[in-house]
């Protein structure tokens, strides 16, 4: 058991060690420890805050993105709905200028159409005044081939276009 339980001598050299120990690190150590704790301290407190700094940057960051991407996109939003009523203008204007150009189209064929038939009809009443001369004069000669019937039938002619 004496292994286990130290002497009075040996607590006694111990503890002067240790008092020892103590004194040449206060003396020489306990600053420059004590400094370097300090520094890290500062350095660390200083680097916790520049991180939150940074986080607070890179959080308005993240809102003014996020803002910009709206705007953005209400941006786009708008030149899209812009380029669909100018599109839409565009169709209508197309279709306006269609239904022009057929209704004006649609009234030169009319007036063609009428001309037309308008030139048929005269050529038509040449061609039967012409035939109905042609029928008149072959009945005129078989019937007017005496020289009595003829001029009393141009006396008759004069006297009627003199009375009016």
């Amino acid at each position: 058991m004496e292994l286990l339980t130290p002497g009075t001598g040996l607590i006694i050299w111990q503890l002067l060690a240790f008092l020892g120990l103590v004194w040449v690190l206060g003396r020489y150590a306990w600053r420059p420890i004590l400094s370097s704790l300090r520094t890290r301290e500062t350095f660390i407190s200083d680097s916790i805050k520049r991180a939150e700094a940074t986080k607070v940057a890179a959080d308005e960051l993240a809102v003014r993105r996020r803002s910009m991407e709206a705007e953005a996109q209400q941006r786009r939003d708008q030149l899209i709905g812009e380029a669909k009523s100018i599109a839409e203008e565009l169709k209508a204007r197309a279709r306006t200028q269609a239904r022009r150009e057929s209704l004006r189209m649609q009234e030169e064929t009319r007036q063609r159409l009428a001309q037309e038939t308008e030139k048929a009809r005269t050529q038509l009443r040449q061609e039967v005044v012409g035939l109905a001369v042609a029928v008149a004069e072959k009945i005129l000669r078989k019937h007017l081939k005496a020289d009595e019937k003829q001029s009393h039938l141009v006396a008759r002619y004069l006297s009627e276009l003199k009375k009016p």
